[in-house]
């Protein structure tokens, strides 16, 4: 069940989603940090279970917010893991490729699971497969920083 903390994330993302890049780093990621702020356990593990049900260009922006929240802002939670979790359910392949310029910070995910890593792991190559990764040494990079987050489980 979506709780109303989620629904204002999705609202406040609904309100801006055709507004570039800049204005979300520059003033509005902080108006999802806001809401971000007041969760408790409960709401993040509703969260994480609720990101299935995201739109498109919901996973694509908060992806982009989430990964930036600030660590001394939260609780105990893994933004990373929440990152590349929206990293696998984006459908937009554009931005898809763009999100390979941050598989380096896959080292930042507490407690990855062979799955999971798997589960990046193959969108990386379908990516690759499918025409939509251009840049050749950004995508070898990726696999690197994903085989080396394997090799350390």
């Amino acid at each position: 069940m979506t709780t109303d903390k989620i629904l204002t994330i999705k609202q406040i993302i609904e309100k801006d989603k055709k507004t570039d890049g800049d204005y979300w780093v520059n003033g509005g990621n902080e108006s999802i940090y806001n809401i971000l702020d007041t969760f408790n356990n409960e709401d993040w593990k509703e969260l994480d279970r609720d990101l299935t049900n995201f739109k498109d260009h919901e996973h694509s922006i908060f992806a982009r917010a989430i990964l930036h929240y600030d660590e001394n802002r939260k609780i105990d939670i893994d933004n990373f893991h929440l990152f590349f979790k929206e990293f696998i359910l984006l459908k937009d392949y554009e931005d898809c490729d763009c999100l390979l310029f941050d598989m380096f910070y896959i080292e930042n995910v507490k407690n990855p699971d062979l799955e999971f890593l798997n589960n990046v792991r193959l969108k990386i190559q379908f990516l690759e497969e499918s025409g939509f990764s251009t840049n050749e040494e950004i995508l070898r990079l990726a696999y690197d920083y994903v085989e080396q987050a394997i090799n350390r489980l």
